[in-house]
């Protein structure tokens, strides 16, 4: 390891679901021996625009540029080139929430827990409509062919409900996640309280 060691970001996902960024402090240089450890200079100060107060987080790198997704009205979205200086560049649903949302899960205030990925030559947002405690649940699904809100081609289309929960269910549509088996099988995962 080289004697001058550059501090970085630290993104970490706390209990909760919610993202934490931050950035090292001091000069960012570690002039220590190779190899000793060192203690921090002090608490870490995230720059002005830092990723803060994201719940449930999703991020995706297209074309140079990483994107987080979050829990919130319209599903904000962030932006950034090097995971330190972000831009908040807009939302999935310029009316707050997806068509239908309201008579689907009734009472839902925005989307939750957003999961993106991409397959199939587009990108995959996985998105949960509830109330919270409640398990009148959905989770929805909006495809885009970029996560560039600048292209002309970034419109995000509701695909609508994939699976939904009622009382009594032994299960609650919300949180869900993406994953292919070796085999190249697609499985949504999801679940909770």
């Amino acid at each position: 390891m080289p004697a001058a060691v550059r501090r970085g970001l630290a993104i970490v996902v706390a209990a909760g679901g919610s993202l934490v960024a931050a950035c090292g402090s001091g000069s960012g240089t570690d002039t220590t021996t190779p190899g000793t450890p060192t203690a921090p200079t002090g608490p870490a100060t995230p720059p002005v625009n830092a990723v803060r107060n994201v719940h449930d987080p999703a991020i995706a790198k297209d074309n140079g540029y990483y994107y987080v997704y979050s829990t919130g009205p319209g599903i904000p979205v962030r932006r950034s080139k090097d995971l330190r200086q972000w831009d908040s560049v807009g939302v999935v649903f310029a009316a707050g929430l997806p068509p239908n949302a309201s008579t689907t899960v009734p009472g839902v205030q925005f989307p939750w827990a957003p999961d993106v990925s991409y397959y199939d030559g587009r990108w995959h947002l996985y998105y949960s409509l509830s109330t919270f405690g409640s398990q009148r649940s959905a989770i929805g699904l909006a495809t885009s062919p970029t996560l560039d809100p600048a292209a002309s081609t970034t419109v995000w289309t509701d695909q609508g409900v994939v699976v939904q929960s009622f009382p009594g269910m032994s299960y609650n549509a919300i949180d869900p996640t993406v994953s292919f088996d070796t085999a190249g099988n697609q499985w949504l995962a999801w679940g909770s309280f």
